[in-house]
């Protein structure tokens, strides 16, 4: 069994935080470069599924989303007052891209896609100890690591993933 989590990089996710999420705009030429890499990252999960099948050709894989950064409305929280809603739209819009394309091509690669969605209740806007996902890494909680998912979001994910491999028949779980 393989448990994979991969494609943010890919997708120059660290970059579009700085470059956007953190900016006072997100330029339009910012925007096409980030949405050409999101689009780039299908044949890359394809290269690297293909590498983890053939390395492990028995095994039971199980490839593992990304959580929700921001929330649909970011009105009250930090992103929301230094973003427009049109640029919370498209970053969401590259986050479902990016997802969408993980459980494509972990579908034509025989494996299980595991999409941990949930409430905005978990979003980086979220109370200490109630975000999945750290924004800045400094919260109480967050770990350090700034956009990468907290103690809360690594256990949640962790249950979905455990909720995947029961229904898939995989025993221990």
């Amino acid at each position: 069994m393989a448990i994979v989590s991969i494609g943010g990089n890919d997708a120059g996710f660290e970059q579009i935080a700085t470059d956007c999420l953190f900016a006072l705009s997100c330029p339009p030429e910012k925007k096409a470069q980030f949405s050409a890499n999101v689009a780039s990252v299908g044949p890359k999960l394809t290269g690297a599924y293909a590498a983890i099948r053939q390395a492990a050709p028995n095994a039971r894989v199980f490839t593992v989303g990304y959580l929700p950064i921001l929330p649909p409305d970011a009105k009250g929280c930090l992103v929301g007052l230094i973003n427009t809603q049109e640029t919370i739209n498209f970053l969401n819009g590259l986050q479902r891209q990016l997802n969408d394309t993980i459980v494509a091509e972990s579908s034509k690669a025989g494996f299980t896609p595991v999409i941990p969605a949930t409430s905005s209740d978990h979003s980086v806007c979220a109370a200490d100890f109630q975000r999945y996902v750290s924004m800045t890494g400094a919260g109480a909680g967050d770990e350090g690591i700034p956009m990468h998912p907290t103690a809360p979001g690594r256990q949640y994910v962790a249950e979905r993933v455990a909720i995947a491999m029961r229904s898939a028949g995989v025993q221990g779980t």
